[in-house]
């Protein structure tokens, strides 16, 4: 039988489907790739310390030690929708691996960048730093989502309007997707590149830097306290970084903690980690929800 509901129960109904409707990436793997011990932590949350240790987070989670991770780490059936492809306007192209289709809407988009000496196969190999991009890969297609890895040229000029043209594609065909953008290494400067851009800015929802550079000075990258759209930052650097030192980082951190108290950033330091720890370490699906609590979808 069919029975009208008072309307105090029903708003309750309505008001818990809304709660419900909130776009987050379901769990994926997250016992493995949780982090193992935090040391400390500060700014009411915003800053941790994460411990690295080489024989458990390295050596005790690959089979083959920095080539090749544990079986349990990985999840291979995403690969199916793995394809290697390329995008041009005029003269400039992007070679890119997509997983998933870039043809058609989702709902999120993650694009990561590589850095100098690297790939767009670096970003979708499944089994280096210790599967965790194989996880990144599973947690967008798994929620409704898009996986970018494009080849870029340089960190400069070139590089970052290959970048630019990926993104712009994106746009075109999922309008109303989030895009979170990573950067590793001398890839930073792409990101602030794209942090900077106003065709890009709306639809960013996060720019994650792992062991990146800034590509600016530490005044100039902070946001300014007017801004409508606070773009949510997460820095993952490894203490022991002898390539790019934290330091450049946990400047740019306490300038912004300083100049605009409470913006959304995140700044997470490897103790004993090194240039690629970040890219092993990072808990993506608790960075890209927060980054999602923070967006407000």
């Amino acid at each position: 039988m069919l029975r009208l509901l008072p309307l105090l129960a029903l708003a309750l109904c309505v008001g818990m489907g809304q709660a419900a409707a909130k776009y987050r990436f379901a769990p994926f793997k997250d016992e493995l790739f949780k982090y193992p011990k935090v040391l400390s932590s500060g700014y009411d949350g915003a800053f941790t310390l994460v411990e690295f240790v080489q024989s458990r987070d390295l050596d005790g989670r690959d089979e083959v030690p920095e080539k090749k991770a544990k079986a349990k780490y990985v999840s291979l059936d995403v690969d199916q929708k793995q394809k290697d492809q390329e995008l041009d306007e005029g003269k400039l192209k992007v070679p890119f691996v997509e997983v998933g289709d870039i043809n058609k809407p989702v709902k999120a988009v993650f694009i990561f960048v590589h850095g100098d000496k690297g790939n767009r196969f670096q970003g979708v190999d499944d089994w280096t730093f210790g599967g965790n991009f194989n996880r990144l890969k599973n947690l967008m297609v798994r929620n409704q989502g898009l996986y970018l890895s494009p080849g870029v040229i340089d960190d400069k000029e070139t590089g970052k309007s290959q970048v630019r043209l990926l993104a712009n594609e994106v746009i075109k065909n999922s309008p109303k997707a989030l895009i979170f953008v990573g950067c590793a290494s001398s890839g930073g400067q792409i990101c602030w590149s794209l942090f900077n851009d106003p065709a890009i800015r709306p639809h960013l929802g996060g720019m994650l830097l792992l062991g990146a550079t800034t590509g600016y000075s530490f005044v100039s990258t902070s946001p300014s306290p007017n801004d409508p759209h606070p773009i949510p930052i997460y820095i993952g650097h490894g203490n022991q970084d002898k390539i790019i030192s934290w330091k450049i980082h946990d400047r740019l951190f306490k300038t912004i903690e300083a100049l605009r108290p409470g913006y959304p950033i995140r700044f997470v330091v490897f103790d004993g980690g090194k240039h690629g720890t970040p890219m092993r370490m990072t808990d993506w699906r608790l960075v890209l929800n927060w980054m999602l609590e923070v967006d407000g979808v």
